[in-house]
Parts: C-alpha cells; structure tokens; sequence
C-alpha cells in the first residue's frame, strides 16, 4: 500500500494511503467481525487504525485485537476532546478533559502510547495558548507520538502551530477534515463543528504540504449508490448538485475504461492528489473492505485528475 512520510524532529511516521476508520456503528458483541476486517486490513498492506473516544466500544474492540498483534507495526490514531453529543458546542478543550480523555483512551487500547492523537473538535473562542501546552505535555510524556488537529480550519492550525513553534512546542503534523470527490457545501452538514476542504483551505494545504487525513473519504457512498441506481432512496438528495451529477459521469466513464470499481476510482481522487493524504475508510463487511481495496494502487492520470478537480 502506497504511504508518504510524517516527520517531528528525529521521529518520523510512515502512514498509509488507506487508513481504516471505525467510526461505524461497531458492537461489542460483533468483536469477531471486527476483528476479521481488521486482519483483511493489515493483510492488504494497511497499517493505521483510526477510532476515537466517542466512537463507542471501538477503542475497546481496537485494544483487545491490539493484544495478538506486533504494536510496533501499527499505527493507532485515536480522537478526544469531543463535545457532548447532546450539546456539540460545548467545549472540551480545558485541561481537565484532554487528560482524562487520553488516560481513558490508553487503558481502553491497552497501549502506554498513541502514535496519533487529534483534538475531535475546536473551540475558536478558546486562545491557542490554552491548549498547546497541555497537548505538548503528552508529547513530552511519552503517551502521545504526533498532534493532529480533527475539524480545526486552516487558519486555527496556523495559529496553533505559530504559538506552538515560537515557544519550543509541539505543533500539530496532520489535520482531518471532511474531503471527497463530492461537492460539499454548509448547507449539506447537518453538524457545523466538522470542517470540510474548502478551495481555500485547500490551497494552504497545498502550499504547506500539511498531511490529511480524510474522513468521509467515499463521499458516504453517493457515487457508487448513484451510479448503481440513481433512485436508491439512501441517498440523500442533497447531494445530487449538478457538479456531483457531473462528476459522477465522469466517475463511470474512467472505471468503465480502467476495469476499476466506482469506490476504487472514487478513493483514487484522494490517493493520486498532489497533497499528502489518508483517506479515512470505514467498512461493515469484509466485502466493502475488498471491493475499496482493489485498486488501492490504481492512480488516476493527471488530466483525470484535473477534469474531476476542475468540476
């Protein structure tokens, strides 16, 4: 599987193109399914898993599989700071629950470090100089390898990582953000604490080389579903904007002539970009992990790739 280089100082991390997210609904008692498309994962060539502290029994589930397997070749990603589900803007980002959310964390994933660890949400009304220092101590502590930013915009992680670099800090290594083939707009995100890629976040990215890791990688199944029938009511109909129905075209005419899968095409959209990305994917059945993983090495050409960007 095709990976690209994160570095902090002396250490660096090799991340994979295809991370595995397990923000799907994983029960505790469906562990041995879990455990089944984590192996299929790493027998494809995978080596992160991304879960976070909200996310149910994931960490658990993750943490038990942990057991019987060589840590120091996987990459565990994981998440806190999340606000309530019931009141999504209020803040978590105090001292307090940082903490408490990374003790919690190790304990569940039976590790004593967590090679990536992201703030899930931001607090803009809260200064930077407020959170860098407690996420450095982690870092200092040895129970946190490298700092990502989860829903944080472009702007609020230059911030973060100016305070942080002229203080000797820790500064963030990668951001994840909502980023697909699909046209998104404010008014398709039901929750507005998740960033998306913007076109002018996008051109900061670009310029900084600032890694991603892209959650909702498969745009939540619009093309493959469109494409298998456009009437399938799963789909949610905001989605179906002229820009999406046009990349969907073009979507179907380069896996009709590269023998590719929709998802396989729709992933490769992240996988051939000139910026450093993971695209975060999920998956319910080993058949979903196989069918996105048959063309994890299957890059678009660069005039493919510009014609689905130029959309």
């Amino acid at each position: 599987m095709k990976s690209f280089e994160i570095k902090r100082g002396s250490d660096r991390l090799i991340l994979p193109k295809i991370s595995l997210g397990t923000v799907m609904a994983w029960n505790y008692e469906d562990r041995e399914k879990c455990f089944q498309i984590m192996d299929a994962y790493f027998k494809a060539g995978g080596s992160c898993i991304d879960t976070a502290r909200v996310y149910g029994d994931s960490e658990k589930i993750v943490g038990e599989w942990l057991k019987k397997q060589d840590r120091s070749k996987i990459i565990l990603s994981t998440k806190g700071g999340h606000p309530p589900i019931e009141d999504l803007h209020h803040s978590r980002l105090d001292r307090e629950s940082i903490r408490s959310d990374v003790e919690e964390s190790l304990s569940l994933l039976q590790t004593d470090y967590i090679d990536l660890y992201f703030l899930h949400r931001d607090d803009p009304s809260l200064p930077v100089s407020e959170i860098m220092p407690v996420l450095h101590e982690l870092v200092k502590e040895k129970k946190v390898r490298f700092l990502g930013a989860s829903n944080w915009t472009a702007k609020r992680i230059e911030e973060a990582n100016r305070f942080a670099q002229e203080r000797g800090l820790t500064p963030f290594s990668v951001s994840q953000i909502q980023y697909n083939l699909s046209d998104t707009t404010p008014e398709m995100v039901s929750d507005d604490t998740l960033v998306y890629m913007t076109r002018e976040d996008y051109r900061w990215y670009l310029e900084h080389q600032f890694p991603v890791m892209a959650f909702s990688a498969q745009a939540r199944g619009f093309f493959s579903k469109y494409l298998l029938n456009p009437e399938n009511p799963s789909i949610d109909q905001r989605m179906k904007t002229t820009e999406n129905l046009r990349r969907a075209k073009l979507v179907k005419e380069i896996s009709e002539a590269s023998g590719q899968t929709v998802s396989a095409v729709v992933l490769s959209y992240l996988l051939s970009n000139p910026l450093p990305v993971s695209a975060v994917v999920g998956f319910s059945s080993l058949e979903q992990l196989e069918d996105s993983l048959s063309g994890q090495d299957f890059l678009l050409t660069q005039q493919q790739w510009k014609e689905l960007e130029s959309i």
